[in-house]
């Protein structure tokens, strides 16, 4: 028995030793950090590489709804897409920030009322953002990768502020109200007609006091305002007004964004370089067969899933040309 509980022991010490060596074999420091902005505090990580000067330092804005800094959605599931986005990109030499939106996350306090939510207000956030980048001297060159959602956010930030590149990760390319009416049109009629009915008066700027309670979760009063200030943006006559570089990156396993998206977005901006990914899904994981629903809808709550290996590449690639 004492051989045997020396034995374990050295398995167990080896166990550690070979953990800990992983742990401090990391090229880089992710650091959180907050900056002020209206109402209070954004909180978010700076990953960055060790003892590597004047890198490039990229803003990863993340995707719609309660999605934190980390890409994860609690009603969706933890898959830390980019948080092992921005880490494979320090390993690649390029630092980053990711952060969580207000309401989300250590930031949800700035926003108690969903009626105020408004996407304009977004935009700000991420420019608040973009100015702490620029004061950070041991960077060089700044850039911007949204994710979804926030791929318009990103292009309307990379419209009001100087920046070295955009990237579009999955970003519709498409006005949000035509891709609700897409994902609607298989409802019954009745839920169908009345979805359509609503989308057209809140393109109008108009709200509706009174909502079918089947329809509540998508339309509720209260989250109106922001419907309405995220519809009045196209994303395509957005990213025509960039004149920094722009890469498109979609996946072809995508079912929340379509390869259709991508190609229309780079139609708009005809200078932008697209890449369309096989096997990618919209949350960035690789998957064996993209026609594999369930193993999709899976992946949205697998942490172990791998990023798509093409995917950094292009990325990395992208700003290396650039910088």
């Amino acid at each position: 028995m004492k051989y045997h509980f020396h034995r374990n022991r050295l398995v167990w010490l080896s166990l550690f030793l070979l953990f800990s060596i992983n742990i401090f074999s990391q090229n880089f420091i992710e650091q959180e950090i907050r900056i002020k902005t209206n109402g209070g505090y954004l909180y978010g990580t700076y990953c960055y590489p060790k003892g590597k000067a004047e890198t490039p330092l990229a803003l990863i804005i993340a995707g719609s709804g309660p999605t934190d800094r980390n890409g994860n959605n609690p009603l969706a599931g933890e898959n830390n897409s980019l948080k092992m986005l921005a880490e494979q990109l320090a390993e690649h030499q390029i630092a980053s920030i990711r952060f969580d939106k207000r309401g989300v996350g250590k930031s949800a306090s700035l926003l108690t009322d969903e009626s105020k939510i408004d996407f304009n207000q977004m935009v700000m956030d991420a420019e608040a953002w973009l100015k702490w980048m620029k004061k950070q001297k041991k960077h060089k060159g700044i850039w911007i990768i949204g994710h979804s959602e926030g791929s318009l956010v990103g292009m309307l930030t990379a419209r009001h502020m100087q920046t070295d590149g955009f990237i579009s990760l999955s970003g519709p390319g498409q006005r949000a109200s035509n891709m609700l009416r897409t994902q609607l049109a298989q409802q019954p009629e009745m839920i169908r007609d009345e979805s359509y009915r609503l989308l057209d008066s809140l393109e109008r700027g108009v709200r509706i006091a009174e909502v079918n309670p089947l329809l509540n979760t998508l339309f509720r009063p209260s989250v109106q305002p922001y419907l309405i200030s995220w519809f009045a943006y196209d994303p395509c006559e957005e990213i025509r007004k960039l004149s920094s570089p722009v890469l498109i990156i979609q996946g072809d396993a995508d079912i929340q964004v379509k390869v259709w998206d991508g190609e229309r977005l780079a139609l708009c901006n005809l200078n932008a370089k697209l890449a369309v990914i096989e096997n990618m899904n919209h949350i960035l994981k690789t998957l064996e067969q993209k026609d594999n629903l369930a193993a999709n809808v899976a992946s949205y709550a697998d942490p172990l899933r791998p990023l798509s290996e093409k995917l950094v590449s292009e990325i990395v690639s992208f700003i290396s040309k650039q910088n």
